[in-house]
Parts: C-alpha cells; structure tokens; sequence
C-alpha cells in the first residue's frame, strides 16, 4: 500500500466518506467542535491546547485544522474529515497514527462526531471503515478511546471487536479499547 503520508487516501463506507481534512471544512466542523453536547466526547489527550469549545470560532477551527495539516506533512498524524454522502458536509474527524512508528506497532485512532450522529449505527460503521488503517498505518493493534456516557459508543466499540485496554506503566490512561489485527 501506498505511504499514507505522501498521498492521502480517501475511503468510502454506506454513508460516510474518510478524506484528509481541509481548510473549507472549518465551518462544517464547528457542529462537532463547537456544540456542547459533542464535547465530552472528543479526546483531547496529549493535546496542549482546547479544540473543542462552544465558543469556538470560525477562525480558530480554521487555525486548528492548519495544526492539523501541518502535522501531516510532518508525519505526525492523518486527520480525515467525515463527510456525508448526502449533503457532502464534514460532521467530524478521525485521527489515525502509528504511535511507535514500529511495523506492526499500537494505531491510536481518535474519534469526534457531532451529536447528531453519534448513534451505534454510525459509530459501528465508520470504525469497521478503520480497520483499513491496519494496513493503511502497518498497525497490529488499534486503540481508540471509550467514553462510558455515550453508550452508543461503547456499543459500536464492542459489536466492532474493540476490546477493554488495560492501564499499565506504559499507558497509564483509563477508558481506552484495542482491537487487534486480524490475519
């Protein structure tokens, strides 16, 4: 497979498109970034600065998607927006790295969706349309973070064969799921 950093790939799954996020997509994103009811369940660990605020603006989530961009030509990260296949707007983000850079090494896959459609069916869907970035990322595992308040979450997390990760010494953080590579 191609490297994902020097072209990007898009996917398709039923009803969403995975592309890489671009600046037109900053007032789409605002209905995830910047509804309060979407905010609980972005992960934001590691981050050193908020992205997700009710009083988000336009230029700050066009800011913040230029971070994001920068980091992929650093090869820091791919953020692909969600797009509809109706209507064609980007309604959230997936984030996806191979954390130790290793072949075969732990994806860490970040999630955020705005509230209209955080359900299981949706959820399910675009984290069986990830399981391509096992081999996208060379990935033998993919952890993803849980948030126990959104049971659709945690539903979508274990129809798609994610796993309860434990915490240890070398990830001390809570609420994480693995799903293994299938071969």
């Amino acid at each position: 497979m191609a490297d994902v950093y020097m072209q990007c790939p898009v996917v398709e799954s039923d009803h969403f498109i995975l592309r890489l996020v671009e600046p037109h997509d900053a007032a789409d994103l605002l209905s995830c970034y910047g509804h309060s009811e979407s905010i609980p369940f972005l992960n934001e660990d590691h981050f050193t600065y908020a992205f997700g605020r009710p009083d988000l603006t336009i230029a700050e989530m066009e800011k913040n998607i230029h971070m994001w961009l920068e980091a992929y030509r650093e090869r820091g990260f791919v953020r692909f927006s969600i797009v509809t296949k109706t209507g064609g707007q980007a309604v959230g983000t997936i984030e996806m790295f191979n954390w130790n850079g290793a072949p075969g090494g732990m994806g860490v896959l970040r999630l955020d969706l705005n509230p209209k459609h955080e359900s299981k069916s949706a959820l399910s869907e675009l984290l069986h349309l990830s399981d391509l970035f096992f081999e996208m990322f060379d990935c033998g595992k993919i952890l993803t973070k849980g948030f126990e308040k959104s049971q659709a979450r945690m539903d979508a997390l274990k129809v798609s064969g994610y796993k309860p990760f434990p915490r240890h010494e070398d990830f001390a953080r809570d609420g994480y799921w693995v799903k293994e590579r299938q071969t």
